[in-house]
């Protein structure tokens, strides 16, 4: 008999048993569900929704017959066997499920090629929701002059397509980045919508833009919120004050980096916060007869927490301009003094955003390059390289240090390099052998 699956993921719901079954397309007649005849066992199984499937099965089985373990599906309605398609899927590291993305109403064929496990397989789902309806900031009404409206969308999955003159937005739409501003200088319908691959479309966002520079009686936006302290680590909590200077003003906020809405949690102006670990915290402000405000961000940093695992502590993240919450070690460091190094070896070699081409020995080769190198920020500009120049002398001539050089015999030169220390400007003159 089956085992049952180890794990599902958050929020799948479970399905029934799915036994062995004779398809029209398989290719022997005399299909035995009894015994290893040599025939190919077939499940069907239909996805009740869009979303992820998770199929579990034995993993004594699965380690025997991993090889001719197949998931199948017809697309556009096909029945003829011919064109069933291949369906990639991913199996758990302890072998006793599969995941695959599933389309809701298709049907699914898992084949045992020859001979392979008795069923029945076990099926459970997770139905993953469309992506959210966009926002626009500031939202529809009549205003007296041209407004930036701020697209935005919490799905950082989906591609937002949209449309300037009322027309429902298709996949053959404009489309524009969660966060970007479209100019409205003149009357305009805004109609935008969310779509993720495999999911349905979003409901379509409206909002009509009427520009009057006469208007006695104009469309008003409320004031962005201010939170207080802005970005920040701290040790065990962290108290923020959100404060708008609306009269009345309600700020609505979120803990997850999320758009906040008129459903989310809240707090008058004034109001506080208290934080217990690491937060991307956004918040927006509305008052009567006005609409939500742009939205502000706070990142907030607890010391020691690592959310995303990637070996840089949020705090640090914070500290060198890295994302505490994205997986980025890896991502070149947005600062320009870091000059292409990636956040794990600015984060590990901080001393490179102290200034421009900073050096800690102030000896005439900055740090960066050092690293960028494979070289401790400590290492002496006469330390040689492979190419058999000193390092001073490799950076100064762009040389890489760790590619022996080609050409030994290199005409005596003066290097003229001006360093810039913690506290002065030295000149260095190397001499090269």
């Amino acid at each position: 008999s089956m085992t049952s699956m180890r794990t599902l993921a958050s929020g799948a719901t479970r399905d029934a048993y799915v036994a062995a079954t004779i398809e029209s397309f398989e290719t022997n007649g005399n299909f035995s569900d009894a015994a290893y005849s040599g025939n190919s066992v077939w499940y069907k199984w239909t996805a009740p929704s869009n979303g992820t499937a998770f199929l579990g099965y034995s993993p004594s089985a699965i380690a025997y017959y991993e090889t001719a373990f197949s998931i199948f599906c017809f697309t556009n309605g096909s029945t003829n066997p011919a064109n069933l398609q291949s369906v990639n899927f991913t199996e758990d590291s302890d072998g006793t499920s599969a995941t695959f993305p599933v389309a809701q109403n298709t049907n699914y064929y898992i084949s045992i090629s020859d001979f392979g496990p008795r069923g029945p397989f076990e099926f459970s789902w997770q139905y993953v929701a469309p992506s959210g309806t966009p926002l626009f900031r500031p939202d529809a009404g009549t205003y007296t002059n041209a407004q930036l409206v701020t697209v935005l969308e919490n799905d950082t999955n989906a591609v937002i397509y949209y449309t300037l003159n009322g027309s429902t937005p298709t996949t053959s739409s404009q489309t524009i980045a969660s966060g970007s501003g479209l100019i409205i200088s003149t009357n305009t319908t805004l109609k935008a919508m969310a779509l993720r691959a495999g999911l349905d479309d979003s409901s379509i966002k409206s909002a009509i833009y009427t520009i009057n520079p006469s208007s006695t009686n104009p469309t008003l936006t409320a004031s962005a919120p201010v939170i207080s302290p802005g970005n920040t680590n701290f040790a065990s909590s962290l108290v923020v004050t959100l404060t708008c200077t609306n009269s009345g003003a309600v700020i609505y906020y979120t803990e997850n980096g999320s758009i906040p809405t008129s459903t989310s949690a809240y707090v008058v102006s004034n109001g506080t916060v208290t934080l217990t670990n690491s937060t991307l915290f956004t918040a927006s402000a509305w008052a009567t007869n006005m609409n939500f405000s742009p939205v502000t961000i706070g990142w907030y940093a607890k010391n020691g927490v690592d959310t995303t695992g990637d070996g840089i502590p949020d705090s640090s993240a914070l500290a060198i301009g890295a994302d505490p919450f994205v997986s980025d070690a890896n991502a070149a460091n947005p600062n320009p003094f870091a000059h292409g190094l990636d956040n794990m070896q600015v984060y590990q070699n901080q001393s490179v955003l102290l200034a421009n081409n900073y050096s800690t020995l102030n000896d005439g080769v900055p740090d960066w390059w050092l690293v960028e190198n494979g070289y401790s920020v400590t290492t002496p500009t006469n330390a040689i390289g492979a190419n058999g120049q000193t390092l001073l002398s490799s950076y100064l001539a762009g040389l890489n240090p760790n590619i022996a050089s080609s050409r030994p015999g290199q005409l005596p030169q003066i290097g003229f390099h001006i360093v810039h220390g913690s506290t002065n400007l030295v000149l260095v003159l190397d001499y090269v052998r």
